[in-house]
Parts: C-alpha cells; structure tokens; sequence
C-alpha cells in the first residue's frame, strides 16, 4: 500500500538546473520574458515578445529520451511561460481578470497539453511547476534529517519578475518551499506508523513515530514564524505583483480551473492525513480538492496516509492511552498554533487598504464578488479550520 520514495513531495537531488540543451533556448527566453512581465511595462507584454518566438523545436517525441526528473524540469519552465503569456504583464491589465479562454500559442500549448498529460497534471499553472519543483540548493549540501540546516540555501531557479520584485518574489515562493522540505521526514515516520498497524504490535510503540511528528510539526511552525519575522514582503508589491500570477481561472472542458495554491503545501496536506482532521468546511474541503493538481504518485501517496491516519486514530481512541493521546494531541495543538500564524498574517495582507487592488484574488483561489470584504471571508474561513483542527483532538 505504501510508497517507498519519501522524496516524492521534496526532491533530494535538487541541485542544479537540468534542462536538456535542445530545450535551453526556454530558459534564455524566459530571462527576456521577465523584462517584458515587471513593472514597469507601459507599452509592451509577455504576450508581444512569446507571439513572435518560434516554438517549432518543440517535440513530443522527445519525451521518450528523458528521465523523470528532466520531464518535471521542462514542464516547470514551460508552465511558467504559459503563466506569463496568461497574465501578459503585472499589474497585468483589467481585462485579464475577465478571461476565461485564451488563445497561446499553437506549437507552445500543443506540447505544454502534451507535457501535462505526460505528468498527470490539469493544464494550469501548478503548484509543482511555480513553487514545489522550483528551487535549487545553491551549495550542493542536503540533510533531509535536518532541514532548518540547509534552508538558507535554497533559492528559486526560475524567475518571472526582474528586481527588485525577484527579490519578494523569491521570498514568497521559498516559504512554501521551506514547508515542503519537512515532507520526507514526515513520510519517514508515516510509514513507521504504518509499519506498527501492520504489525498490530502495542499501543505504546506508536509513541516514538508521534513523537518525531511532533519535534517535526514544532520545527516547521518555528521555521514558519521565523521567515515571517524576519523577511517581510511589501504588502503593496505582494497584492498587486508578487501573488497575482499564481492565479488561473481559465476553463478547460468545461471546469474553471485555480492556479497554484498554499493548500498544496506537502507538510501540510500529510499532517491532515495522517492526523485524521475532518475537513467539512471550506478551507478543509479546498484543501481536500487541491490534491487533484497534485501528481498521481502524489495523489496516491495522501489516500495511503488518510487510510493510516483514521485507523491511527481509531486505534488511539480504542486504547485509552493517556499517553499517547496526550501526546497526539499536542502535534494537533501546534498544527493549530500554525493556522492561527497563518491567520493573523494572511489577514493583515489581505486587508491592506490599497485603492489600485480593484479585483480580489488570493492564493490561486478566485474570491467571488461578494459584499464580505475578502480578508473577513478569509479569516472565517481560517476559523473553521482552526475549529476543526482542535475538535479532532481525542478527549481522555
């Protein structure tokens, strides 16, 4: 039932741009887009410099003398192309918001739906192309059994904003990094966990595995706060430049598809399996739905973790185990500690009176007009989920 690669979230040799060399020309071009996409940009678009490029070269058949890794590498570099062609320019323009279709270019979208396919992936701009597949260590050194040790290392591979929006905009796309990086160790134990069902040994040998869930869950919230602390983005750059482009909101047969979203965080997402947190609320629900733009071995991998965590939980409760609840429930309390981090800081960007932000859009997610302002949409929504993360507590 379980996968064995526990850097299926986080890859572990992330080292070094590997794009074949037939395929460097794209990221030559999107070093040009980025002139062409920042502020400030009057005249001219994405949209201007891609319609003229030559996508001839471009070949599906090539997909047969990749690896795996340089599939992902190339689909990250041309999602984020499309991306740009998407929005043409940042602020991009009002219109831009009311599309629901758009005619890219033929030889680019051709291979970009084929290269999709190829991964497993809807066709929008995916969390694993814009934020989880882009980064690099910059000084070859990895030790997933300690992350907060090589965090300041890592930094984005491919940008779409020249400075100093690059900048905030690499800051922005490494704090989901930093979250993700806790996946391996968290699927380690997962899988320890597992181990002990399967083996139906006694209640008390789950204590270890929880315990390395908590340390882990503790680091990731620390490390999560610490970032927030110390490196701030502009409120006004992130609201009209940084986080705009995540959005989406093009239709594809027939389904208005969302862009990339911090709901995807792997760290997360295997938190909320694995603990069994029930998900009947907005947010919750969101966040359960994201996972189809997720990869399928992906995918896979979270249904095996939510079957692990109910019957974890069942075995729990059955037991009455003072310790070990108690335990449970303190890796609950500090998961719930980070929502309300989350809270409070996505309120007060949200909220951020600025008369340009005509549209509201947040974290890929498109907020319908409404008369609610969309920071108290957001921070209702993040009520719930603080609810139901504390409800999932097991009383003793």
């Amino acid at each position: 039932m379980f996968i064995e690669d526990d850097f299926l979230f986080f890859p572990h040799k992330k080292t070094s741009k590997i794009i074949p060399k037939k395929y460097q020309a794209l990221v030559t071009l999107l070093n040009d887009i980025k002139f062409y996409f920042s502020p400030p940009n009057k005249i001219l678009g994405s949209r201007d410099k891609l319609d003229k490029f030559d996508f001839n070269f471009l070949d599906i058949e090539d997909f047969h003398f990749f690896t795996d890794e340089q599939l992902l590498e190339l689909y990250t570099i041309i999602t984020i192309i499309i991306q740009c062609y998407r929005w043409d320019r940042c602020p991009p323009a009002a219109q831009r918001f009311e599309e629901t279709t758009i005619s890219f270019p033929k030889g680019l979208f051709d291979f970009w739906v084929s290269l999709s396919d190829r991964i497993g992936v809807p066709y929008n701009n995916n969390y694993i192309a814009t934020i989880g597949n882009n980064w690099l260590i910059v000084d070859n050194k990895i030790n997933h059994e300690k992350p907060d040790s090589y965090l300041k290392n890592l930094r984005i591979a491919y940008s779409w904003l020249k400075r100093p929006y690059h900048d905030q905009l690499e800051q922005f796309i490494l704090s989901f990094v930093e979250m993700d990086a806790f996946s391996p160790l968290l699927l380690k134990y997962c899988r320890d966990i597992n181990q002990i069902i399967q083996s139906n040994l006694g209640i008390e040998t789950f204590i270890h595995p929880l315990e390395k869930l908590l340390k882990i869950t503790q680091s990731l919230n620390r490390n999560f706060n610490k970032r927030i602390k110390d490196r701030n983005i502009a409120i006004t750059d992130w609201k009209n430049i940084i986080h705009i482009p995540f959005a989406w909101g093009l239709v594809f047969k027939g389904e208005k598809l969302e862009g990339a979203s911090g709901m995807q965080i792997s760290s997360i997402q295997i938190l909320n399996a694995i603990l069994n947190i029930k998900d009947p609320g907005h947010i919750g629900q969101a966040t359960k739905n994201t996972r189809k733009y997720m990869i399928q071995p992906q995918r896979r991998r979270l249904d095996d973790i939510d079957m692990i965590g109910k019957k974890l939980r069942q075995l729990i409760v059955k037991s009455n185990n003072i310790k070990v609840i108690l335990l449970y429930n303190k890796i609950l309390q500090v998961l719930t500690n980070w929502r309300v981090s989350h809270q409070t800081r996505g309120y007060r960007y949200l909220s951020y009176d600025d008369e340009r932000t005509s549209y509201q859009m947040a974290s890929g997610l498109t907020i319908e007009t409404t008369t609610q302002s969309v920071e108290d949409i957001f921070w209702q929504h993040m009520q719930d989920r603080i609810v139901e993360t504390e409800n999932t507590k097991i009383k003793s």
